[in-house]
């Protein structure tokens, strides 16, 4: 039998809903195994008016249509956009949080929505 050393990245998450905190908050946290000193720092971003509607990948040239608004939301990205912004949570004004991505979930690109 051959034993072999795996190094391992994974992420975890926990999101806990309005009706699952003792004061009705929603609460998200995230911890990111990526590098053991890769700082986030906590955003705010208001609603505002998108002007084309469109979203276009900087890696992929992916384009994505997106509505007319984008509601006000909370974000944890790495303190440099140098690779790309990664904002991987949050949670916008109308409660609904989203995380992602983790390296374990069942299928990759997999994300959790919950409504609050």
């Amino acid at each position: 039998m051959t034993v072999t050393k795996q190094e391992l990245s994974a992420c975890t998450s926990i999101l806990i809903g309005k009706k699952a905190s003792i004061d009705g908050s929603t609460i998200i946290g995230r911890n990111e195994d990526a590098k053991s000193a890769w700082p986030k720092h906590l955003v705010i971003h208001p609603r505002t008016k998108i002007p084309n509607h469109t979203f276009t990948s900087n890696d992929t040239g992916l384009k994505l249509n997106l509505p007319e608004v984008a509601y006000k939301y909370s974000a944890t990205p790495e303190w440099t956009d140098k690779f790309g912004l990664f904002e991987e949570d949050g949670i916008n004004e109308y409660g609904v949080a989203c995380q992602q991505p983790n390296q374990l979930t069942p299928t990759k690109g997999f994300s959790v929505l919950i409504r609050s």
